[in-house]
């Protein structure tokens, strides 16, 4: 029996990896997933942990997959196709954080203080992704990630 993919998906900033990192699970994680993709090539059989991923999964394990390129549908459709491809039986999931770049911009801003990072990127980012934004018939979505208020 094949495992099982959760894609995770959100804007910089909705709480992808807060997300992750509150979960108590024995799934094994690849957040980023295309950050650092061979030869800076976003396309999904890119991802340096593929091998590992497809192996997972052939295990019967459950992962999480998380990266901000699955808020587009081509993105999504491609990682599906490869996953069926490659492993009979896999189930797949998705998990969506809502598409609300004011609340994911002001998290990204706050985020820059504790940090002291440039946010430019994430900012841009933003724009660029809640556009394309689409979440697949049947996903779970998720609120974004709002801050504790201490």
């Amino acid at each position: 029996m094949a495992g099982k993919a959760i894609f995770l998906t959100g804007l910089p900033g909705s709480g992808k990896s807060c997300y992750i990192d509150s979960l108590q699970t024995d799934a094994v994680i690849f957040d980023d997933y295309k950050a650092h993709a061979i030869d800076d090539n976003p396309s999904f059989d890119h991802g340096r942990r593929l091998k590992e991923l497809l192996e997972v999964l052939r295990a019967g394990k459950s992962c999480i997959i998380s990266d901000i390129d699955f808020c587009r549908t081509e993105a999504q459709r491609e990682a599906e196709s490869l996953l069926r491809a490659a492993v009979a039986d896999v189930t797949i999931e998705w998990w969506c954080f809502e598409n609300d770049p004011h609340r994911c911009e002001q998290n990204v801003l706050q985020r820059a203080k504790s940090y002291r990072r440039d946010v430019r990127a994430e900012l841009t980012n933003i724009h660029q992704y809640s556009s394309v934004y689409a979440m697949p018939a049947g996903a779970k979505i998720l609120q974004v990630w709002r801050p504790s208020e201490t």
